[in-house]
């Protein structure tokens, strides 16, 4: 396999190599939407708990693939609530094609934005932070503010960082 079909996700459809975890995200759906958010945060807060006990960069990976099915679903749900937006199932592929360091394209207005709030949760459990660059400072700063609530509904935080000056999303 080349280096470009690994980059962009090989010779199999990109709904195909996912189809899988995607049937595991969607049968979370009925289960999540009965939790308060006292619970998603303490699951989330679990979550981050046991990631942060592994040692060794290859057991963290292996340990964000297992849950991030149900990361994912949590974030999914956290967005429908906060921010009224729900991940269609080609953003959560999107997400998931991000976390395995692929190249996602998407068109404007196709939801790039909330794509990104899946695995930037996801890698934001390794305790390590999870940064999202844009092309200027005025997309950081709208963005973060757009997100915001869905990071706050989980129980973390997030800041954009601009030229000379950064901000705090706070509700």
């Amino acid at each position: 396999m080349s280096f470009l079909s690994r980059l962009f996700g090989g010779e199999k459809p990109v709904l195909e190599t996912y189809k899988e975890e995607l049937g595991r995200v969607n049968s979370f759906k009925e289960e999540i939407s009965k939790l308060n958010q006292d619970q998603i945060k303490k699951e989330i807060l679990s979550l981050r708990q046991e990631v942060s006990e592994l040692e060794g960069k290859e057991e963290i990976s292996k340990k964000l693939k297992n849950i991030r099915p149900r990361v994912f679903a949590l974030v999914r749900e956290a967005a429908t609530r906060t921010i009224k937006q729900t991940h269609y199932d080609v953003q959560v592929v999107g997400g998931f094609t991000l976390a395995d360091g692929k190249i996602a394209e998407m068109r404007t207005g196709e939801g790039k934005t909330l794509t990104a709030t899946l695995p930037l949760v996801l890698y934001a459990l390794a305790g390590k932070g999870s940064h999202l660059v844009t092309v200027n400072d005025y997309l950081a700063r709208w963005q973060a503010s757009l997100m915001g609530p869905i990071f706050n509904y989980l129980g973390l935080s997030v800041a954009s960082i601009q030229h000379e000056k950064s901000f705090m999303y706070d509700t």
